[in-house]
């Protein structure tokens, strides 16, 4: 093993929010590395032209048009895809805290359209730059926006780790799926603490929105109890680097 395979933190990239920019273990990241490799080999081709829109999408996942704000896809190399029409999909999605998670997920979704349209937090760069409190409600905005979208995705990858489990009977992958599972609940936990914290410092800087906040807290108590419930063992559970 080199030097600098050695500063890698295994596992690391696993349970981790994916906003590398706002992350301080990035060089003890072999993800990050590899991207950011990936994204160079592809600004480096000789005879092409520079594809902004691929780069930016094999390093931080799609974002929607529809929304008109930058709203990333967090995934990651332990992510695997779900197959929409597929029987265990239809479980997996019928599954209360699966079902409470897409109601946060949609009026997240809806209330971060509406204050882009009232604020322009995207239009208006130079603003942030020179303007130090709508920089500040830009801050707590742009962490409602990154992490809304983390906390269904690693819900339901919880969720459907505990119906696999269920019905393995081999111990060696039931606890490599209970490791995963309690994981993947504990980013959820954390992602949805800092939403709480972030629209808690909105309420009062966007009193046109009260309501609206007041209603996707709601939906955040309701499910930190349930992941609460459904996996009591998330509480215990070491993330690679950050826990450690």
């Amino acid at each position: 093993m080199n030097e600098e395979n050695k500063s890698y933190i295994a596992g690391i990239y696993n349970y981790c929010d994916r906003w590398c920019e706002k992350c301080k273990f990035i060089s003890h990241c072999l993800l990050f590395t590899n991207e950011s490799k990936i994204v160079t080999q592809e600004i480096l081709k000789p005879g092409e032209s520079l594809d902004i829109e691929k780069i930016f999408n094999m390093n931080f996942g799609s974002y929607s048009d529809e929304l008109e704000v930058e709203i990333f896809e967090q995934t990651s190399e332990d992510e695997e895809p779900i197959n929409a029409d597929s029987e265990d999909n239809t479980e997996i999605n019928k599954h209360p805290l699966s079902k409470l998670a897409d109601e946060f997920f949609l009026g997240s979704h809806l209330l971060i359209k509406r204050m882009d349209e009232r604020y322009n937090f995207y239009a208006l760069s130079n603003k942030r730059q020179i303007d130090p409190l709508f920089n500040k409600l830009f801050e707590e905005f742009e962490k409602f926006v990154w992490f809304h979208s983390l906390i269904v995705a690693k819900v339901k990858r919880a969720v459907s780790g505990k119906i696999e489990m269920l019905r393995d009977d081999d111990e060696a992958v039931i606890n490599i799926r209970g490791y995963d599972i309690n994981g993947s609940a504990k980013i959820s936990v954390i992602a949805l603490g800092k939403i709480i914290k972030a629209l808690n410092k909105l309420f009062n800087k966007m009193p046109e929105f009260k309501n609206d906040i007041l209603s996707i807290l709601v939906f955040a108590g309701e499910l930190l109890n349930m992941i609460e419930i459904e996996f009591p063992g998330y509480n215990s559970f070491i993330r690679p680097g950050f826990d450690e």
